[in-house]
């Protein structure tokens, strides 16, 4: 763990302590509010790239034509509960189970132009996998009047994974005489649980049967998703390189707390 993470996981712990110390209440209408929540969370990962090419038998230049990525739209599901709902300085421990990309290479219009190909037999190398993950985070409430309130959330999130990723793909087409032949393999980021950075704005609005909030999130990995080697042919190009997956994403997430 280094002297980052050390800091922050130093504040959150500090902003917990002071959450937990607070003994008068700022909002007596949330009382009435479940501690427990459920979420629903939507998220677009920013995209993969490939780095440090190098051709086979070759340079750099005779490269005809190389993969490109895509953003990752997934998501996932949570359970929450809140210490001190009710009050301006809280803090929020979770649980999930969330759907991240190890892989996303998917090919681009460009990609149709240089190999002529058709979008039905153009290659694309897709891999998700669920993640389980805990959190705790900060935050702190502003109330706008009895029903409406606004809500700035940090914390640190803790996935699961073993890591490993291995896919291929082959493609010979005769009629336009090419081959293309594309691998990824590799430890991952060789983590098993490795930390992310979360910080969140949002709303929420408190009615008869339970408050609904709408939060807009941006998640920072620390060490990388995924770090792997990748090796593609096309034609008489044929190179390796580095596949890099950040695990950086930006999410919107649903939440509803029943009341008691």
């Amino acid at each position: 763990m280094n002297k980052k993470q050390i800091i922050v996981i130093a504040i959150l712990i500090l902003g917990c302590l002071n959450a937990i110390a607070q003994k008068e209440v700022d909002f007596p209408q949330l009382e009435k509010v479940s501690p427990w929540s459920v979420s629903l969370e939507g998220s677009v990962y920013q995209k993969g790239f490939l780095t440090n090419i190098h051709s086979i038998g070759g340079s750099y230049g005779d490269i005809v034509y190389c993969p490109e990525n895509s953003s990752a739209i997934l998501g996932g599901i949570g359970v929450d509960y809140t210490f001190n709902r009710a009050n301006k300085l809280s803090y929020v421990l979770s649980a999930g189970l969330d759907l991240k990309p190890v892989l996303y290479i998917n090919e681009s219009e460009k990609g149709l132009e240089v190999t002529r190909a058709s979008e039905s037999s153009l290659f694309r190398n897709t891999c998700y996998s669920p993640f389980i993950s805990f959190a705790v985070q900060y935050r702190n409430t502003i109330a706008n009047n009895e029903n409406w309130f606004y809500n700035l959330k940090g914390g640190m999130r803790f996935s699961y994974y073993d890591g490993y990723v291995y896919d291929s793909y082959s493609d010979i087409n005769p009629f336009m005489q090419y081959s293309m032949l594309f691998s990824v393999h590799g430890d991952g980021n060789k983590f098993n649980l490795f930390p992310n950075l979360m910080f969140s704005v949002g709303t929420s609005y408190n009615t008869s049967i339970g408050m609904f909030g709408l939060n807009l999130i941006a998640n920072i990995s620390i060490p990388y998703l995924n770090e792997s080697e990748f090796w593609f042919k096309f034609k008489d190009s044929e190179f390796y390189g580095n596949y890099y997956l950040t695990g950086n994403y930006l999410g919107l997430s649903l939440t509803y707390s029943p009341k008691r």
